[in-house]
């Protein structure tokens, strides 16, 4: 009996709020008793007392509201239609726009009426007669619905006796206090389940703090222990240390194998690339103070960087390849200075301009010397050994760097005044008839790089063979090197260099360029205006370096 005089008391609310927000909305209102006249009006309406009549020729253009009165309509309302304490008839060609809702009376829908929105009737019955039209749905509380064949109603049609809204709201207040007490029992259940699961914690959490202790303990027993066996190993590392002589002989076997590896991958590196080692020796020669400076400074700054990378979590792992370029190209370095060591021993051996050793034997002699100093002083007094490394190693660490910096092109002429491409007296007299025949029929383009007419003294020197002496008495020649074989041979073929075609090697040819070692020699500016075509086209065709390797597999 509570809940349902509370249920009566918000419907009582519920239905004086609405009635409230209906008389707000329709502003504009008018009273009148008996017949009542509107002509096109433009907003809403509000009748109060008196039964209402809207003829044929008469609209209202926005919402109408009833109130304590009877509605007859034959016209049209393009809103709602609201009826309270009243009856509403819609006969003839009555037309309404929006919803209709009659609340204490009844709603009678005859003829050709047509309403666009629902029907929707409490407290009374709804008479749907005629060809009336319906475009939504038609719902009664407390009352009945009669319907005609004829009439059409597109949505759905519900009638709701008192008996059965009784019902329904017995059922809804049951269900609802079904729910509560369900719920009810759930947050009791649920109290239960979270006061549990607190002292579960507590007790894993007391459980947590005993052995957190124990391991405590137990660590401080083990550190103890290790440090008492740590005391014990030291004093018995005292009473057998080792003499110093065996110390000694340890550290000679050490520098003694690393002679030995370090000597058998200069041999190895010398082996695999001949020339290069040459040509980068030619640079070592001629500006050697380039070099060292550059070797110095390269060597040391990649292992500052190196260390800082090391330090670094984060870039930890990009050290390895830095680590092993900078081995690698030290390498390279360490077996150019052989090289030219192996040659100075020859021509003191042999005399001078004289060479009598094979050049892996000279190489190899050489990188033992060297390096057994190096390994010796480094084993003994490590400072000592990374200086001596230094001084060693820096000028072919240079070279081998300038040298590759002016191959690409990053390094041009030279920053001593003496640079690869200046004039020497000597190479112009050694230079090959067909070499210089090239250059000078071309104007505008320099002679070959010192660096490729080094390469070719080198062979010259190494392969070279004694004319014979003059027939008839002449007056004989002195020794001088074998010619280049390749200066007396036809032609290279310029289109094997990758991004020269048949247009670009003519071009060449009528330049007088037809071997790729002059074709190497150029600068990518004089290139690029034999050609015809871009600088930055030259360099990105890497036609100097295709024409490099060519020149070097002949």
């Amino acid at each position: 009996m509570k809940s349902l005089r509370r249920l009566g008391c918000w419907t009582t609310f519920i239905l004086i709020f609405a009635l409230g927000t209906f008389i707000f909305l329709f502003t504009q209102s008018r009273q009148g008793r008996n017949e009542f006249s509107v002509r096109h009006e433009q907003r809403n309406v509000t009748m109060f007392g008196g039964d209402v009549r809207i003829g044929e020729d008469e609209q209202v253009m926005g919402n109408l509201l009833v109130v304590g009165d009877d509605l007859t309509l034959e016209g049209r309302i393009g809103g709602n239609l609201v009826v309270v304490g009243g009856d509403a008839e819609l006969t003839g060609h009555a037309r309404v726009g929006g919803n209709v809702s009659v609340v204490g009376g009844d709603a009678e829908v005859n003829d050709t009426s047509a309403i666009g929105g629902n029907v929707a009737v409490v407290g009374g019955d709804v008479d749907l007669t005629g060809h009336a039209r319906v475009g939504g749905s038609v719902r009664v509380v407390g009352g009945r619905i009669k319907q005609d064949p004829a009439v059409h109603v597109s949505g759905e049609v519900a009638e709701t006796t008192r008996n059965q809204a009784k019902q329904q709201r017995e059922t809804a207040l049951a269900a609802a206090e079904a729910a509560r007490d369900q719920a009810k029992l759930q947050r009791e259940a649920a109290l239960e389940a979270a006061k549990a699961a607190r002292d579960q914690a507590k007790l894993q959490s007391e459980a947590a703090l005993e052995a957190a202790k124990a391991a405590r303990d137990q660590a401080k027993l083990q550190r103890e222990a290790a440090l008492a066996a740590a005391e014990a190993a030291r004093d018995q590392a005292a009473s057998i240390r080792t003499p110093w002589f065996l110390v000694f002989l340890r550290k000679l076997v050490q520098a003694f194998l690393w002679t030995l590896l370090i000597t058998a991958l200069v041999l190895l590196f010398y082996w695999l690339l001949p020339k290069q080692v040459k040509a980068v020796s030619k640079t070592a020669e001629k500006e050697t103070a380039l070099s060292f400076a550059a070797g110095a400074i390269g060597i040391v700054g990649s292992a500052i960087l190196t260390a800082i990378l090391t330090i670094t979590i984060c870039f930890a792992l990009l050290a390895l390849p830095l680590l092993a370029l900078l081995a690698l190209v030290v390498l390279c370095g360490w077996t150019v200075t052989c090289y030219w060591l192996g040659r100075r021993l020859d021509e003191l051996v042999a005399g001078p301009g004289e060479l009598s050793w094979n050049p892996m034997i000279s190489v190899g002699l050489s990188s033992l010397v060297i390096t057994g100093v190096t390994a010796f002083s480094w084993v003994i007094f490590p400072c000592l050994g990374f200086i001596v490394a230094l001084l060693i190693g820096s000028t072919g660490t240079g070279a081998a760097v300038v040298h590759v910096a002016r191959g690409s092109g990053r390094l041009s002429g030279s920053v001593l005044g003496n640079g690869p491409n200046g004039p020497e007296p000597d190479r112009e007299k050694t230079a090959t008839d067909s070499g210089a025949g090239s250059a000078a029929q071309s104007p505008g383009l320099p002679e070959l790089d010192d660096e490729t007419a080094g390469l070719q003294d080198d062979e010259q020197i190494e392969t070279g063979e004694v004319e014979s002496p003059p027939e008839n008495g002449e007056p004989g020649t002195e020794v001088s090197p074998r010619e280049d074989p390749t200066s007396q041979d036809e032609p290279d073929d310029l289109t094997r260099v990758t991004g020269i075609g048949p247009v670009y090697s003519r071009r060449l040819q009528d330049a007088g360029i037809d071997r790729f070692f002059q074709l190497a020699a150029l600068e990518v500016q004089q290139i690029a205006e034999i050609l015809g075509c871009s600088a930055s086209r030259v360099e990105r065709e890497r036609l100097r370096e295709n024409a490099r390797e060519l020149a070097d597999q002949r």
